[in-house]
């Protein structure tokens, strides 16, 4: 099903997981409910065009932020827009947690979503991968 947040941006969102709006994010729980999603807009404050800088340093804030150590990994989407990605995992009340970390840049927004789940629950992850993939400023 492909949804739209409130004019903003629109995502694929698969059978079983649900959708809610706390205020000025999305969440969306896999169907396992081991997990969640959390779908952030950002406007853009630069006049520059979106860079790979951009798109890297904007995950980078966020891992930094969790305390994860995960490489990032930088390209250019097909749209021809930067995004990036970072994966990690911490503990979190003594309990490790993985999370996914994704990125992209358009010239007056940025999304920032992430993904954070107990470790193996491959399923989940490669649907949120899905849902990274989709993620589109809405029309």
């Amino acid at each position: 099903m492909r949804y739209v947040w409130s004019g903003n941006i629109s995502l694929d969102v698969p059978a079983g997981w649900q959708v809610k709006e706390p205020g000025d994010l999305i969440e969306l729980v896999p169907s396992s409910g081991r997990g969640a999603m959390h779908v952030s807009i950002l406007d853009r404050e630069r006049s520059e065009s979106p860079t790979e800088a951009e798109a890297r340093e904007l995950a980078g804030w966020f891992r930094d932020r969790r305390g994860g150590d995960g490489e990032i990994v930088v390209a250019i989407e097909p749209d021809r827009l930067p995004s990036a990605r970072t994966s990690f995992t911490v503990a979190e009340d003594g309990v490790p947690m993985s999370w996914t970390v994704y990125t992209k840049i358009w010239p007056e927004r940025a999304i920032l979503a992430s993904f954070s789940s107990e470790p193996g629950f491959a399923k989940d992850l490669g649907e949120a991968n899905a849902i990274f993939k989709s993620l589109q400023i809405a029309d």
